[in-house]
């Protein structure tokens, strides 16, 4: 016989056989997960575990604007990026030692 109980806010699978019986860690009783509904929008979205259906069950959803983080940038790019930062530094720790040194 298999039966879910919940114990201090934890959802366990309590399975009983003829001769023994275990528990098995489901998860909390509530959890949060985050869905992505479209490019600029992701909802928020709560369950609670229903022992009667023996799954989670939504309790609320909040949309909130949240856009995708923008692509990443190639290899080719940030390699590119990073040269031209590194001839800069060069161009101004040449000019600050040519002060230096007049």
């Amino acid at each position: 016989m298999i039966n879910f109980i919940i114990e201090n806010g934890i959802v366990l699978k309590e399975e009983t056989f003829e001769t023994f019986s275990s528990k098995t860690f489901i998860g909390n009783e509530f959890y949060l997960g985050v869905e992505r509904v479209d490019n600029n929008t992701v909802a928020d979205v709560s369950y609670k575990f229903d022992l009667e259906l023996g799954e989670y069950a939504e309790q609320s959803r909040t949309t909130r604007t949240e856009p995708l983080p923008p692509e990443p940038e190639s290899d080719a790019d940030r390699i590119n990026q990073l040269e031209q930062q590194l001839a800069q530094t060069n161009t101004d720790l040449a000019a600050v030692l040519e002060m230096i040194l007049t």
